[in-house]
């Protein structure tokens, strides 16, 4: 894939982010880069801070430090408004109202938005035009569907919010390795085809690094090792100190 980094304006910028839950900090200062267009990987074992980086980025636990959007500073604001300016996050392990039908989750997604009816009814039409078993399973109960199927309902209730940005926190997570495959190969064709940028917290390092173009590797909420995707992907010795393979 090829980098947009050094061509392409900043679209998220975080300076100094430090989170905590209650009196546990869990970050202690990152910093890092998303430009317009590109995807970026967070990598790092589990407990090293990807997941509360990227509810920090949302708005959803206590967080200090610079964050910025689209020339915004959002550090201070509260997640719907963050999500209506474009940055939405598909929280790890789906999040899917089980007890709704896939249609109802769908229509959920565009809730913080301004959306007529009309736009949401287009907007979920779209969606499971984009993903067919979401249309075929529509007023099924979105409990009732695969692991699989589940992620991709939440990708499609995400993209109900007309995002220029997902946050994806472990999208391969439970999933068998040839729907990890497939999910990978969605997130792919969205970057490439709507040009969305997607920041990805992941723990299969070989698969995300294999489609984003910058990764950053983080390590007891520091960030240790930053650089572009191929570059991390091809050395060996930071592969096997940071990421186990």
């Amino acid at each position: 894939m090829t980098t947009t980094r050094d061509s392409a304006p900043t679209l998220l910028e975080v300076n100094d982010l430090h989170a905590r839950y209650g009196d546990a900090r869990v970050l202690h200062g990152v910093s890092l880069r998303v430009a317009e267009g590109e995807v970026v990987v967070l990598l790092g074992a589990n407990g090293a801070g990807k997941s509360t980086l990227l509810k920090a980025l949302s708005g959803l636990v206590d967080r200090s430090g610079g964050v910025t959007f689209d020339g915004a500073d959002i550090s201070g604001e509260p997640s719907a408004r963050i999500v209506r300016r474009g940055l939405v996050l598909v929280p790890e392990g789906r999040g899917t109202f089980a007890d709704l039908t896939v249609e109802e989750n769908l229509r959920l997604g565009a809730y913080p938005t301004a959306a007529t009816r009309s736009e949401v009814a287009a907007s979920s039409d779209e969606i499971m035009t984009m993903f067919p078993i979401l249309g075929e399973r529509s007023t099924q109960r979105a409990g009732l569907l695969s692991g699989g199927e589940q992620q991709m309902l939440a990708i499609g209730r995400a993209l109900m919010a007309r995002p220029r940005m997902l946050l994806l926190d472990e999208p391969s997570l439970g999933l068998a390795p040839a729907v990890t495959k497939s999910v990978f190969e969605t997130l792919r064709t969205l970057h490439e085809e709507r040009g969305l940028s997607l920041l990805i917290v992941e723990q299969n390092a070989e698969l995300s690094l294999g489609i984003a173009d910058y990764a950053y590797v983080i390590e007891a909420g520091l960030i240790r090792v930053d650089g572009p995707a191929r570059s991390i992907r091809d050395n060996e010795g930071l592969r096997r100190a940071y990421l186990g393979y």
